[in-house]
């Protein structure tokens, strides 16, 4: 199959995709305003539950991917599973009321106990659904890789366009759909597209199967798994570094979340908005930024470069940064060479290869210099 046909294709249906996920979140977010009679639990449990869950899907479903022949089927399924859910979901809700019944009679005694009981069902039931639209980044990021051969760019990208489809989706669901169709009517038009796109992707899906098929039969070759990473194999990042990173990353989100929820408070009362409506004002602002960074980011890929110690010192890594920079030079980027300090081994790669140094950590190749490999 076409690789651009494919791709564009791919983006279209994750655009798609992030656009249904900010439907179902604003339409959820009005529907249990009815269930806890306030905004801002309703807000906190739904934001809660969807970030607990794509950060959940993304953990479980990426190490799936890595084991799957064809992820793009695997998105497909996802997909499909989220269309069901939703479709389903306003029955789960009428059954969440009984239950919620039932608790409060075993614990109207204690306010914050029912509160608490109340937030942990629903939880646990938005969880479900916001595990598999978790799952759908690193999925078909991983078919991005391996089908398409793209890393930094193909993940920003995507990354990017599903941010803009949130947008899309938000503005539409808070002004024009909830208004013309109402909760019920605009979750069913977003489970209707999912279950479209989980069509397309498994059609896709075939059609790349019997591409490699072909391709494997016309080369007489057979498909081989990558091969697990040696344990001799230098780590580009310090264990303390890369876990001082992941709780940064983890108190910014947490940071995230409470404004979300305050100012989303705020703009209810300053301007007169309804929850939806000021809810979707502040997810919008966020999502945007956020698609902006990643269509920023998406025009940058980073790579390292590590040598196995039985084949260091005989010019691989520099030879192999050297056919990178052409490549990048070809296409009109300007590389860039990152190193620490205290890294000889590499600054001495980066003079090799004839990389400028432009500040204590930082080498580029200038415009209209090509690399070289210095012998």
């Amino acid at each position: 199959m076409n690789r651009t046909v494919l791709r564009t294709a791919i983006l279209a249906l994750f655009f798609l995709s992030g656009a249904c996920t900010l439907v179902y979140e604003i339409a959820w977010v009005r529907m249990f305003v009815l269930v806890f009679g306030t905004s801002v639990y309703a807000v906190s449990t739904v934001l809660s539950a969807f970030m607990a869950g794509l950060a959940l899907g993304s953990a479980l479903f990426g190490r799936v991917a890595d084991r799957r022949g064809n992820a793009l089927r695997l998105y497909a399924w996802l997909e499909l599973g989220i269309g069901l859910f939703a479709l389903a979901f306003p029955f789960i809700l009428s059954r969440l009321d009984s239950l919620y019944t039932v608790l409060y009679g075993w614990l109207q005694g204690s306010p914050a106990a029912f509160a608490a009981a109340r937030f942990a069902l629903s939880f646990l039931v938005l969880l479900v659904p916001a595990t598999l639209m978790g799952a759908t980044l690193p999925v078909l990021s991983r078919f991005a890789v391996r089908g398409l051969g793209r890393l930094g760019r193909g993940v920003g990208l995507l990354y990017a366009l599903n941010t803009f489809g949130a947008v899309t989706g938000c503005a539409l669901t808070a002004f024009v759909l909830l208004e013309q169709l109402g909760v019920r009517g605009s979750t069913t038009l977003a489970a209707l597209v999912n279950i479209a796109i989980a069509a397309v992707a498994f059609l896709l899906a075939r059609r790349v199967d019997g591409g490699e098929a072909d391709a494997r039969a016309a080369g007489g070759t057979k498909s081989r798994r990558r091969p697990a990473p040696s344990a001799n194999e230098p780590s580009a990042i310090p264990p303390l570094a890369a876990r001082a990173v992941f709780w940064g990353f983890a108190l910014s989100g947490f940071a995230a979340l409470g404004y979300e929820v305050a100012w989303t408070r705020l703009l209810g009362v300053v301007l007169r908005l309804t929850t939806n409506q000021s809810l979707s004002t502040i997810l919008i602002t966020f999502l945007f930024g956020l698609a902006v960074g990643g269509a920023i980011g998406a025009r940058y890929a980073d790579l390292g470069a590590a040598t196995l110690r039985a084949w260091r010192r005989r010019g691989i890594c520099a030879a192999a940064t050297a056919l990178v920079c052409r490549g990048l030079q070809a296409r009109g980027l300007v590389p860039v060479w990152s190193t620490g300090e205290g890294n000889e081994a590499s600054q001495a790669v980066a003079r090799r290869v004839g990389f400028s140094r432009v500040g204590t950590t930082r080498y580029v190749i200038r415009a209209g210099d090509g690399p070289t490999l210095g012998f």
